[in-house]
């Protein structure tokens, strides 16, 4: 029961915390997108390139380095799509609330974010976040949201 509560408070933020972290990861995303459309840019380019390439005979043209290129471009696009989906789950499984998402904070409520175990018993009101991709499991982790607002 020590290792589960000491679990408990080792994933708890505080909103202003969650609100920068949420920050942070928006700015990377944000690059990351450019930097795709930037790729994205260059491959329709070297691939407009390799069809407009006419050579009278094949040895004439050596297209294997473009070949390669392209093949590399693809790697750099499907790696920046997955750090992209990485980083959406993080900000989408960090976001408080809509508010600390936009920057604007209600000073009369209160967000506590809190972690228990998936071998525990689950109540009403709760959102369960499952990530799975081909290449790594990752752990359930149960959040539980708790928000009072004073009137």
């Amino acid at each position: 029961m020590a290792a589960s509560l000491e679990g408990m408070r080792s994933c708890m933020m505080s909103s202003a915390d969650q609100a920068a972290a949420i920050q942070a990861l928006s700015s990377i995303l944000q690059e990351l997108q450019k930097t795709q459309k930037e790729i994205s840019t260059a491959v329709i380019q070297l691939t407009q390139h390799l069809q407009q390439q006419s050579c009278q005979r094949v040895h004439e043209c050596n297209i294997e380095p473009l070949r390669a290129d392209l093949a590399a471009y693809h790697r750099d696009v499907a790696a920046i799509l997955k750090n992209q989906q990485a980083l959406l789950a993080a900000v989408l499984h960090l976001r408080p609330s809509q508010g600390a998402a936009t920057g604007m904070s209600d000073s009369t409520s209160s967000n506590t974010e809190v972690c228990v175990a998936p071998s525990q018993p689950t109540t009403t009101g709760t959102k369960q976040a499952t990530h799975t991709s081909e290449e790594e499991d990752m752990e359930q982790i149960t959040f539980t949201r708790k928000s009072t607002r004073k009137h």
